[in-house]
């Protein structure tokens, strides 16, 4: 039976409704008690000593860099394959990116390849535990103790994700997380820094003091902007009206979903520098009781996608002890639009991968640009849809064998 299946499905998070106008017959949307009660039930999540909530992950990132007096001439080391955001907030501060390339296996930072690419400038480096697998963490460690370096944690795909028993987020001097649409935990943008630090965390909070709180029109116009995307990703509104849609988009080989939604790295910190909402951490607080489900239903449908696609098909492979959590399914093909366009019409949407090779002089990030390609894990999946993924997939990979 034909099915049709969205790439991703963002919903709204439970009661935000309600809880917007709570706040706003309150008249605290921007301010209030409940950014504090978040950072605070945050940082008893990952067992951390301070969390601060910030606009974005890239505002995290870049608070934290001019926290240690990173600037020009300094390099910090990171992952090739990787969101470009990340290279260039480094850049902002005025520091050098320096490029590492990752494990084929893994598609995290390769530590073997670390050392030889540090030099008397390199002062921190950061780790992307990509698309939710976390790093090898304790090789990682070694390297930053014997080189006396700062450890940056980019936790923004991986929430909730663990390293032998210990949250990713909680092993560095700081960490970043990003609470964006499609991401484990929605708070309609935003993300949040973590340290063990009190004195980075002072420094840093007395930066996000000078910044401006968002205006009431701000946090409307977020709230409506996710309410559309979940519109727009439902069952029914997707069968109906955006399938169709992008149908006839993909015959001029246009894929307007990443047309319209692609991170185009924008960042500018004047413009940028607004704090966290009140109605944002109550959706937070929310968000955070179901987190441990949604996870758990990720992975799930992540175990069975292992033990029934074609054995063939090359995927992301997971590093002993380590719980990986999702936020894509990532599998490597040669042929990928081929094989987009043949699930496509069959009713299955993909995603190419979002992250991009950020040197030419990494090879293995080179490659994953061009092959990866993410399946739906999403925990609204329901399992008649999973299993006509793994049908229709194997299906497809037989005939063309």
């Amino acid at each position: 039976m034909f099915k049709i299946v969205p790439r991703n499905r963002i919903s709204m998070p439970k009661g935000c409704i309600r809880i917007f106008l709570k706040y706003f017959l309150k008249n605290n949307l921007t301010e209030g008690d409940e950014i504090k009660k978040f950072e605070k039930s945050f940082a008893k999540y990952l067992k951390v000593k301070h969390s601060i909530a910030v606009s974005s992950a890239r505002m995290g990132l870049y608070l934290i860099l001019k926290a240690w007096n990173i600037k020009a001439r300094d390099e910090i080391i990171v992952s090739s394959y990787n969101a470009p955001i990340i290279p260039k907030v480094i850049r902002m501060v005025g520091a050098t990116p320096i490029f590492v390339d990752v494990d084929p296996k893994t598609y995290n930072i390769n530590p073997k390849l670390i050392e030889q690419r540090i030099s008397k400038k390199t002062k921190a480096i950061v780790v992307t535990h990509i698309e939710g697998l976390p790093c090898g963490v304790n090789s990682i460690l070694k390297i930053v103790k014997k080189y006396n370096l700062k450890l940056i944690e980019d936790c923004a795909h991986s929430l909730g994700a663990e390293y032998k028993g210990k949250k990713v987020g909680s092993f560095g001097d700081a960490a970043i997380f990003s609470f964006g649409k499609g991401k484990h935990l929605n708070t309609f943008y935003g993300g949040m820094i973590t340290t063990n630090n009190a004195k980075m965390a002072i420094s840093v909070k007395e930066e996000l003091k000078s910044f401006r709180s968002p205006t009431i029109f701000e946090v409307i116009k977020n709230l409506i902007s996710n309410f559309l995307i979940s519109t727009f990703t439902s069952p029914i509104f997707f069968s109906f009206a955006i399938y169709p849609l992008l149908l006839l988009t993909n015959i001029f080989n246009i894929d307007l979903i990443t047309k319209i939604f692609e991170d185009k790295n924008q960042f500018i910190p004047e413009k940028h520098s607004i704090k966290y909402s009140n109605f944002q951490a109550a959706i937070g607080l929310q968000q955070l009781k179901l987190l441990e489900r949604k996870i758990k239903k990720r992975i799930k449908n992540a175990m069975i996608l292992d033990e029934r696609l074609n054995e063939k098909i090359k995927r992301q492979t997971l590093l002993k002890n380590t719980r990986h959590v999702y936020l894509n399914y990532s599998i490597e093909v040669n042929d990928r639009e081929s094989l987009r366009k043949k699930l496509f019409l069959h009713g299955i949407d993909t995603q190419p991968t979002w992250m991009k090779s950020c040197s030419p002089s990494c090879p293995v990030s080179k490659k994953l640009e061009k092959t990866v390609l993410y399946l739906p894990i999403y925990e609204s999946l329901s399992r008649d849809e999973i299993e006509y993924i793994i049908k229709t997939f194997n299906k497809i990979i037989e005939k063309n064998e």
